[in-house]
């Protein structure tokens, strides 16, 4: 009888079914204030501390860092239209400037530029920066371009042989219009030469794609292929290389422009950032757990509670119905007081890792 019972249970096991991994998106949201004259004197400390950010990010595969605009007047404020204009005169510095500028529906301030502009110069590989950014933002790398590259994105990565390259679309002799022929938007030119650092020009096999474009290349076969295709995991939210980069100009786009288009799962608060913590200041929020549900998009709000205040205050108008922030939340991760926000963002995945 026992070796048929030892048979038994062997079947038992090999009959059991092997769980699927569980598929998490994080959504790193971060406030301007992580770079404020308490925490940064200079672009050197503010660059330090932004390259944690992109540190931590590139290893735990965060698909979206989102910048909490808050709004701390008389800084200067930025119209993003001024970004994609190439007519624009103005200046981009991190030095104060109280210079008054017209308010604008689109505005956001000098800091969450400066901190969007170098987090997506950490995921730029060298040879595109030059003609991905404008000039008027290179004085903001001057030491972003020290620091070590992020080598757990294979395309930041020169020692990693790989048939799949970054690139930018250029013109090179005639380009080809679009088919396109409405009168109301001028067609765009396509061309098939591709700057993927090279000393010269990558030219597409069979295909035709618009100037001005990053993408990516498989060498082998000389064709634009996805991100996806190319770096499975690696790919951030939009398709975007490593991660995605937008900023909430209020406090409810952190939960409503979501670059997922499900949304987020779940809001995680993590209270990092704040150095003298009142004990009246702090939010009662349970420790979060993770939803039974095999996919899971998180959003991870690291700052101080103070700052969320601050971001809710301003953006009322949109609050109707809504009299206290923590109603955002579903709970909270508990790290050590006093903890920095590139520290506290290390610690929270970290430990949401191993839930």
């Amino acid at each position: 009888m026992a070796p048929k019972q030892k048979r038994s249970q062997q079947d038992d096991l090999t009959s059991v079914k092997k769980p699927k991994t569980r598929s998490i998106n994080y959504s790193l949201c971060i406030p301007t204030s992580i770079i404020n004259r308490s925490n940064a004197k200079n672009l050197q400390q503010v660059t330090n501390i932004l390259y944690q950010i992109a540190k931590v990010a590139s290893i735990y595969n965060v698909g979206e860092i989102i910048i909490m605009d808050i709004q701390t007047p008389p800084d200067e404020k930025v119209n993003l239209n001024d970004v994609q204009d190439p007519n624009s005169k103005k200046k981009i510095k991190f030095d104060d400037d109280n210079t008054s500028t017209e308010k604008a529906k689109n505005e956001v301030s000098e800091d969450a530029m400066t901190i969007a502009t170098i987090l997506q110069y950490f995921v730029t590989p060298p040879y595109l920066t030059k003609t991905l950014f404008k000039k008027k933002f290179f004085s903001n790398f001057q030491y972003a371009k020290n620091f070590p590259k992020l080598t757990t994105l294979p395309f930041m990565n020169p020692e990693v042989s790989s048939k799949y390259r970054e690139g930018l679309t250029v013109t090179m002799g005639k380009t080809t219009k679009s088919q396109n022929k409405s009168k109301k938007s001028q067609p765009l030119k396509n061309t098939k030469f591709v700057n993927i650092g090279y000393d010269k020009y990558l030219e597409l096999q069979g295909q035709q794609v618009p100037v001005n474009v990053r993408v990516t290349v498989n060498t082998e076969t000389k064709k634009v292929v996805s991100p996806i295709e190319a770096y499975e995991e690696q790919v951030g939210a939009k398709s975007s290389y490593g991660y995605h980069v937008r900023i909430a100009k209020k406090f409810t786009s952190i939960f409503t422009e979501s670059s997922y288009p499900d949304g987020y799962s779940q809001s995680i608060y993590i209270n990092s950032g704040d150095y003298f913590i009142k004990p009246n200041k702090k939010p009662e929020l349970a420790e979060v757990k993770l939803n039974d549900s095999q996919d899971l998009n998180l959003l991870l709000i690291i700052s101080k509670w103070n700052d969320i205040e601050l971001a809710f205050k301003y953006d009322s108008k949109n609050l109707s119905g809504v009299e206290n922030p923590k109603e955002f939340f579903d709970g909270q991760i508990t790290i050590p007081e006093g903890t920095r926000i590139e520290d506290g963002s290390l610690i929270a995945l970290t430990k949401l890792s191993t839930l």
